[in-house]
């Protein structure tokens, strides 16, 4: 299943990607919670998860820059030895696992509340792992081919459907600015910082990129880009909604779309732009399966292993369907245990690795 040496993607294909996969997830779920923290300055929240993106990208270049032609998995054991490295790499896998299984209720979640109430958990999940297989096996050059598809199409429906809400913008409902100070506007960049670290994920794609030494510039883009469009989103669910509903509301992007009434032709948009968000979060899903699938591969030194493949999606489906009891028990596990998962392992664990590996390789080169 591994194929980092035969499938090449550009610099730019894997920015793109890398836009449709945080930004599936991002603009439904985090509007809500950096409500909760920084009320009516939520939408000043973007800087520093920006911030903490180019910092997870810097690493994850340097260190493929240490270590070219290797993914995280791979030059892990390089870094640490064989047994503590070996660790460190099924640690990472798990960690792609858990957050796939995550990405995979949300879906099923979003479905099961808008668009198919009473449709049993299990079959949705079922429905996106079957699914999901035929892209994984097919790789990340198919990937990169479906965000280079879906990413104009994603930008111009938030420039159609933004605007569309203005009649019903109350900009009162975002002042005064800054009346708590800068303390809840930091507390509100906590959780959407936690996506932006999904950056990396570049650390599993940088063996298959043409031009390695140009990702971390056309990455900046991606998640200036990003930073952009979360602030957008959040203003907008806040002028329209205010802080006090932005909060309690399970899915405030697709609430403010089913807003949206244009005389008696432009109604019920929500139902258009529920097959284009299910699309996009549909990606988000190829892409941590297959970094989990080639994870795995690696650390069990194993190619075109197709048991690990089907295992994987089956671990998946129950995990996705067992493991939370409902959209609430959902949410407090992503605020109370995933965020500090992803803290650990997309900010502290890279930063030890690319401290540790400039420490052996100046070693190595004083003992030559």
């Amino acid at each position: 299943m591994s194929k980092p040496a035969t499938m090449k993607i550009s610099e730019t294909q894997l920015a793109m990607l890398m836009y449709i996969t945080i930004m599936s997830t991002v603009t439904l779920f985090v509007p809500a919670v950096t409500a909760k923290e920084a009320h009516q300055d939520a939408w000043l929240t973007g800087a520093v998860p920006m911030v903490m993106g180019i910092l997870s990208l810097f690493l994850v270049t340097r260190l493929a820059q240490l270590y070219p032609g290797q993914t995280i998995i791979q030059y892990c054991e390089g870094i640490f030895g064989k047994i503590i490295g070996k660790l460190l790499a099924f640690l990472y896998v798990a960690f792609f696992l858990v957050t796939n299984i995550i990405i995979i209720r949300e879906l099923a979640e979003l479905l099961a509340i808008m668009f198919l109430p009473g449709t049993p958990i299990i079959v949705l999940c079922s429905v996106f792992i079957l699914s999901s297989v035929y892209v994984v096996i097919k790789g990340p050059e198919v990937m990169c081919r479906m965000a280079q598809f879906l990413l104009p199409l994603f930008v111009g429906i938030h420039l159609i459907l933004i605007p569309m809400t203005m009649p019903d913008w109350k900009i009162e409902r975002v002042l005064p600015i800054l009346e708590g100070g800068f303390r809840p506007i930091l507390r509100g960049s906590i959780v959407p910082s936690a996506w932006f670290g999904e950056f990396l994920l570049v650390a599993m794609f940088m063996p298959n990129v043409n031009k390695p030494q140009q990702m971390f510039r056309k990455g900046i883009f991606a998640i200036l880009l990003i930073g952009a469009s979360l602030s957008m989103a959040i203003f907008t669910s806040l002028v329209v909604f205010g802080p006090e509903l932005s909060t309690i509301l399970t899915f405030p992007l697709m609430s403010l779309i089913k807003y949206i009434k244009i005389g008696t032709i432009f109604q019920r948009l929500e139902t258009y732009t529920l097959v284009f968000w299910i699309g996009i979060m549909f990606m988000k899903i190829n892409v941590f399966y297959y970094v989990t699938n080639e994870g795995l591969a690696q650390s069990l030194n194993r190619n075109n292993s197709k048991w690990i493949l089907w295992a994987l999606a089956v671990v998946q489906i129950l995990g996705a369907t067992y493991l939370f009891r409902n959209t609430l028990d959902l949410s407090r596990f992503l605020t109370d245990v995933w965020i500090k998962l992803a803290f650990i392992f997309e900010f502290a664990l890279l930063l030890i690795l690319w401290f540790t590996a400039l420490v052996r390789n100046k070693l190595t080169r004083k003992s030559l």
